[in-house]
């Protein structure tokens, strides 16, 4: 996780009380770290894979991502909301943990291991619990990176 998910796009609290609102945040974090890319631009790739159905996925988890022409390497955000956002998640709940991940377009099966790691390390309650209690960015970074590195 640590080569995808960077401190720089690791978001304490979001500021949003909805889904729009925290594409937005998180396109605008991942934009920050591509070259030629606006953040506007990342807001639609992300928004095309939600029309499909919401990557909101129960437990307070969402999973937002899409594929971008000519990104060579996955990259991945991290978001929390204590209070809880409206996601239009699965089991009708508001989401207070959101990872979000760009593949390149080109996804290998590895890419698409990267997914199915992020879904493995929020489904589990103590990861949860630990990016939850995170006081500060870097400490939530952390939760993140040792949990997952560590599957």
């Amino acid at each position: 996780m640590s080569l995808f998910l960077k401190e720089t796009r690791v978001i304490l609290e979001l500021a949003v009380a909805d889904k729009n609102g925290v594409l937005s945040q998180l396109a605008e974090v991942l934009a920050a770290d591509m070259t030629g890319v606006r953040s506007k631009r990342v807001l639609e790739i992300l928004w095309e894979r939600e029309k499909l159905g919401s990557t909101g996925i129960g437990q307070g988890i969402a999973i937002p991502h899409g594929r971008v022409p000519g990104l060579s390497v996955p990259m991945a955000a991290l978001a929390r909301s204590r209070n809880g956002v409206e996601f239009m998640a699965l089991d009708g709940q508001p989401v207070h943990l959101v990872m979000a991940l760009l593949l390149p377009t080109e996804a290998s099966e590895a890419h698409l291991q990267i997914l199915a790691d992020m879904f493995r390390l929020l489904r589990q309650p103590n990861s949860r619990r630990r990016l939850m209690l995170a006081m500060d960015r870097e400490s939530l970074y952390q939760a993140a990176v040792l949990d997952q590195d560590g599957l």
